[in-house]
């Protein structure tokens, strides 16, 4: 196990810059920077099963070691490339991998995978990283995965973003094949923008975004648009030799060499997919640039014009089993705000906004504010004030209620609230409701709270 380590700076002749590994190890909380090798393996080098987490990954390399007062080039350093064994800048795996909440960024290698290489994997899961700025002079950018039977391989939750490679796979390259059994490539709630599958400007690259040879590639929540040039083959997303893709729920920027048809913003096709391309127009993600949104990662944020928020699948609630609860930042932010799920690793959430039971901004909350809420209660999307919204999370729900009952009665614009955490959609206020209500309208509330209920019970049935 290595935890809460710092391995930089080293220089190996063979496998594993700065770590080597054989049978099941974890790496945590750790920094692996600066390492090189003249084989596979720059950053991490794994025969077995290895867990990484926590921990980052970058500015590794694989194929020619270099350290920083001096560079190794082995006599058989040009035959090393052409049999390409000089794979896995940031790492190398052969086995099982599980990478969660890490980074891995800025890593080089003269063969495939920039920044992670997988062959012959059990199993290959990625959730909650970024996996960006990597670069390949072959395939793979950003991950290549190698399989000759069927295992799985999962991205969930996560960002790859600018990586380079000469050939296939800016993004990721999946080579999975299996003579007896399908072999299943799955990518659900993750972000694949500004990939490059030509990273010479030869303009001979295939699928900047992902490519994938052989089997299914199952595309869900996600976005995979923005990768260049759009003269490669497949800018955004293509494979061949009996590819099938299986997309739901998601945005691909350019449907040229997927065999996808167009479903432009506002018409998705029969899946929930938004797909641009140059019969009509290529989509734009609108994306903010790859920063520190909070998390223990970079993402890229969807800005407010963004056609990815509010575009996910309809029947998706917070906490319904098999959904992650959280976007790729981790707690507090929700998967699912403002009644409907994003599409991408980045799940938008609305600034905190001021408590306002003054739904009809008349200065007051009165009995005209109490019959706004009463009339929007149960409303789960796109509420607004005059719904009886008071804490801007776009519902009106138990906590509008209990903006209501302790503001009625009173002038607002002197008793404004502190400013509501939107993304906690259980917290109630805890402040005593004013004590000058009087009986009338405590028994008011009451009959309301009464029909409230049994709008619930008939909404269940």
């Amino acid at each position: 196990m290595v935890s809460n380590s710092n391995i930089s700076n080293n220089l190996a002749g063979g496998e594993g810059g700065g770590i080597r590994i054989y049978g099941t190890s974890t790496i945590s909380d750790s920094s692996i920077l600066g390492n090189s090798t003249t084989g596979s393996g720059g950053g991490v080098s794994s025969h077995g099963s290895v867990t990484i987490t926590s921990s980052n990954v970058s500015n590794n390399s694989a194929g020619i070691a270099t350290s920083s007062n001096s560079t190794h080039i082995p006599h058989n350093a040009a035959a090393s490339h052409i049999s390409g064994i000089d794979q896995g800048g940031g790492i190398w795996a052969l086995g099982e991998i599980s990478i969660y909440d890490s980074t891995v960024s800025g890593n080089t290698a003269s063969g495939d995978g920039g920044g992670i290489y997988v062959r012959q994997s059990r199993e290959t899961s990625i959730n909650n990283s970024t996996i960006s700025g990597n670069s390949s002079e072959k395939n793979g950018g950003g991950i290549a995965v190698i399989k000759r039977y069927a295992a799985p391989a999962i991205i969930s939750n996560s960002t790859i973003s600018g990586n380079e490679a000469d050939n296939h796979g800016g993004g990721i390259s999946f080579d999975m094949w299996d003579l007896d059994e399908p072999n299943i490539a799955t990518i659900s709630h993750s972000t694949v923008v500004s990939n490059r599958a030509d990273r010479d400007r030869q303009n001979g690259g295939i699928g900047s975004g992902i490519f994938i040879n052989q089997e299914t590639l199952l595309l869900d929540h996600s976005i995979v648009a923005s990768n260049s040039p759009s003269s490669a083959i497949g800018p955004d997303l293509t494979g061949y030799l009996g590819v099938t893709l299986d997309v739901h729920y998601s945005l691909i920027g350019n449907n040229k060499d997927t065999g996808l048809t167009e479903a432009p913003v506002g018409s998705p096709d029969a899946n929930g997919n938004l797909i641009g391309g140059p019969g009509r127009s290529i989509i734009n993600p609108r994306l903010g640039p790859l920063a520190n949104n909070g998390g223990p990662t970079l993402t890229h944020a969807l800005l407010t014009v963004s056609p990815a928020i509010d575009a996910g699948d309809p029947l998706l609630r917070q906490g319904d089993p098999g959904l992650v609860e959280f976007d790729q930042r981790g707690a507090p932010y929700g998967r699912v705000v403002g009644g409907r799920i994003d599409i991408g690793a980045y799940e938008h959430h609305p600034p905190a906004s001021t408590l306002d039971a003054d739904f009809d901004q008349d200065n007051d909350v009165d009995g005209a504010d109490m019959l706004a809420w009463q009339r929007g209660f149960g409303k789960l999307r796109r509420a607004t004030l005059a719904d009886g919204d008071a804490t801007g999370n776009g519902k009106v729900d138990d906590n509008d209620t209990a903006v209501l009952e302790a503001t009625f009665g009173t002038l607002p614009v002197l008793h404004k609230a502190a400013p509501f955490d939107t993304n906690n959609t259980t917290t109630l206020l805890t402040q005593d409701p004013p004590t000058d209500h009087s009986q009338a309208v405590d028994e008011a509330f009451a009959s309301i709270a009464a029909d409230r209920v049994a709008m619930k019970l008939q909404s269940a049935l």
